[in-house]
């Protein structure tokens, strides 16, 4: 036995035992009070030296009837050997040491001198596996295995496959949302791993994805149904942007069932300008204040405020539209993509004059309007037409004298 020679290593809570002699080469882990013999090196080899990093175990120069210069790095997981860059000098009996990640070959001897000399050998870190990616609008979610001893990741995208890549972010987690892609866009994406002492390893996997080349549109959002002299409030919202930073969008509206009271920009978003054009047509520019308030995905641009003041189906809807974003998009929202609101108007149940009773004072400011059609009458303050059959009648009459003569807190002279 006086060409065996036997190294210790202890890696992941397991021992491992190499023993090198001339003609064979073995290795034996040690767990559990067990003994399994693992996978043999490729080169025998003796008066050698054993170092685990990275996770990895490595067997260094040594002596099989010549000098060595070579390495092996032996993995746990998959059980195997596999070289890796040799030494400039052969070496036996010399000493190994691990710092800052890195394996440092000092001295020993050459066949015919002895070395002064140090080498340093920065071992491969794995390299990120399973890297996956899932799209959405205007974003890329990725997600990737941990890699044993990384410290970071760099995250990489390319418009090509196979690279150049660009590195887009770095940081610790084991996912990453690319909020910088583009819809319609194709992007490869690749991560390594950058250990404790910045030495990074290989890339993982690529990965390619298209994300949908989805249009933008506006929608106004408001009730389905109000009662005369309600306020009703409609939202003009924006869907599927991206860093849209500027608006200029007409609206149209139902004189004839709606009065227009305001209109304001919503949450970080201001009116630039507003005009009132001809036939209940309001146009509005606006503008995000600040990055943090450019529209991304869906976001309410303004906020309308009508007051109901007749009866029927009334219609608010967006005529055109026109979207920049921060850096060159600017665009037409084509008409399909505009919406519209009907909201229904119902009449007031109760009277005339919304008082919320029927009283003598009903039937007089009705018969005020007899013969009137119901849109010549002051829809704003009353509902005259009854019956609703569009003109002020005797029918309209009628109800009303019945239902004053149903309210029980009409008094009796």
């Amino acid at each position: 036995m006086g060409n065996l020679k036997r190294k210790f290593v202890t890696l992941c809570s397991t021992i491992f035992v190499l023993m090198f002699v001339l003609s064979t080469v073995s290795v034996s882990a040690v767990q559990g009070n067990t003994w399994t013999t693992m996978a043999a090196m490729a080169t025998a080899r003796s008066t050698n030296e054993v170092i685990a990093a990275n996770g990895k175990i490595y067997a260094i120069g040594g002596y099989n009837g010549g000098y060595l210069n070579s390495i092996e790095e032996y993995d746990t997981v998959t059980d195997e050997w596999t070289s890796r860059a040799s030494m400039t000098n052969t070496r036996r009996y010399f000493t190994v040491v691990l710092f800052n990640e890195k394996i440092y070959a000092i001295g020993g001897f050459d066949s015919k001198n002895y070395l002064s000399s140090l080498e340093e050998y920065t071992p491969e870190y794995p390299a990120p596996e399973n890297l996956t990616a899932i799209s959405g609008h205007g974003k890329v979610n990725l997600s990737w295995a941990a890699s044993e001893g990384a410290l970071s990741y760099n995250i990489k995208r390319s418009s090509e496959a196979g690279g150049p890549y660009t590195t887009i972010a770095t940081g610790s987690a084991i996912t990453y949302t690319d909020t910088t892609a583009v819809n319609g866009n194709t992007y490869y994406y690749v991560v390594s791993a950058v250990s404790y002492s910045n030495v990074e390893s290989a890339n993982s996997n690529e990965v390619s994805v298209t994300l949908p080349n989805i249009e933008e549109t506006l929608e106004v959002v408001s009730v389905d149904k109000a009662k005369v002299g309600d306020e009703i409030t409609a939202d003009i919202v924006i869907h599927n942007s991206t860093n849209i930073c500027a608006e200029d969008i007409k609206i149209a509206f139902d004189t004839s069932k709606l009065e227009f009271i305001s209109a304001e920009g919503a949450d970080g978003i201001k009116i630039y300008k507003e005009d009132n054009l001809t036939g209940g047509i309001r146009r509005y520019i606006t503008a995000s204040l600040g990055k943090a308030n450019a529209a991304n995905g869906d976001k309410i641009l303004l906020k309308l405020t009508f007051k109901a003041k007749a009866s029927g189906e009334a219609k608010i809807d967006i005529i055109n539209g026109r979207i920049a974003n921060n850096a060159n998009l600017e665009k037409d929202i084509e008409e399909e993509n505009c919406g519209e609101k009907t909201i229904l108007i119902e009449r007031n149940a109760y009277d005339v004059n919304r008082s919320g009773e029927f009283t003598l004072l009903d039937l007089g400011i009705a018969a005020w309007y007899f013969g009137d059609a119901a849109e010549d009458t002051d829809t704003s303050k009353y509902d005259a037409d009854i019956v609703e059959n569009g003109s002020i009648d005797d029918d309209d009459l009628t109800e009303i004298v019945r239902q004053i003569l149903n309210n029980s807190n009409y008094a009796v002279i």
